[in-house]
């Protein structure tokens, strides 16, 4: 490389190295670790593609691509990912927010939208607390409960909401399925459940991309039984004894399992509509049971 590094030269130099380890998106992801490293927002990178770079800020940019090019995730190396338009810090203990869960918050916050007391949202599984977090952000009277069995997640999604200033609105409690809001006595006042659970079936697992199979916490994504459907199974007969007060439920789902998780929603709501919502590339994504309108 020459003497004197612009940003134009490391931009070129990291997205060929980023190609070259397999990532396809190599370009936008090359600019998001050049912003990273020079430390100005990503919005702001091409005014400063010209300029001389400084040597530690040139080491910076070397590093992180470094360790992208392992196929860590880009959320990992950076340190945060952008979910509904909020920053979530991102680290191994607990999956990446995923742009087709933005269609579950999306669901749930137009249906909160319209109620004037919201009550308790139980998100089950939280992460780092996309789900439950996001929608305390957007609909301002709502609280949250937010559950996972991960003593480090729950750290990251305290953290999280810290930083989204919804402290106040959100109770994270340690433990599986309903158990920790039964033993926090706050069953009866939870009327909206959410979660995005473990859903990959064990037969997909060999095919998963790296960024997965070998850095996200597979309790995140490994789902239980031959279709990876136990979660749903398990909990969703569960939901009118211990949680009698919903009225609303709503899940994240894997490609070929709604109409599974639409029957067992149907069964336990029998009296309830249930209904499928798409993310962007035509998958059913999201199953939603709600009472019947009027």
């Amino acid at each position: 490389m020459p003497d004197t590094l612009t940003g134009h030269l490391l931009l070129r130099d990291a997205t060929d190295r980023l190609a070259g380890a397999g990532i396809p998106d190599a370009l936008p992801e090359a600019r998001l670790l050049l912003a990273s490293a020079l430390r100005v927002p990503l919005s702001r990178l091409d005014l400063h593609l010209a300029d001389p770079t400084a040597p530690d800020a040139a080491e910076r940019i070397g590093r992180l691509v470094h360790e992208r090019a392992t196929r860590r995730p880009l959320a990992y190396v950076v340190g945060h990912t952008e979910f509904m338009g909020l920053r979530f810090r991102c680290d191994p203990r607990a999956l990446v927010p995923r742009p087709e869960t933005e269609v579950l918050v999306a669901e749930v916050h137009r249906r909160l939208a319209q109620v004037d007391e919201p009550g308790l949202l139980l998100d089950v599984g939280t992460g780092t607390g996309a789900i439950g977090l996001s929608l305390a952000a957007l609909v301002p009277r709502l609280r949250v409960v937010l559950t996972d069995v991960s003593p480090g997640a729950l750290a990251l999604a305290e953290g999280n909401a810290a930083s989204l200033g919804v402290t106040g609105r959100a109770r994270l409690l340690q433990g599986r399925d309903l158990d920790p809001v039964a033993e926090a006595g706050v069953a009866s006042e939870v009327r909206c459940l959410v979660s995005n659970p473990p859903y990959i079936p064990p037969r997909d697992v060999p095919g998963l991309p790296p960024e997965v199979a070998l850095h996200e916490p597979s309790i995140a994504w490994e789902g239980d039984g031959e279709e990876g459907t136990g979660f749903y199974e398990r909990i969703v007969p569960q939901c009118p004894a211990r949680l009698p007060g919903l009225r609303l439920v709503a899940f994240e789902v894997g490609l070929g399992q709604a109409e599974r998780v639409g029957l067992l929603c149907r069964d336990a709501w029998p009296d309830w509509t249930v209904s499928v919502t798409k993310d962007l590339n035509g998958i059913d994504r999201v199953a939603i049971a709600e009472p019947v309108s009027g």
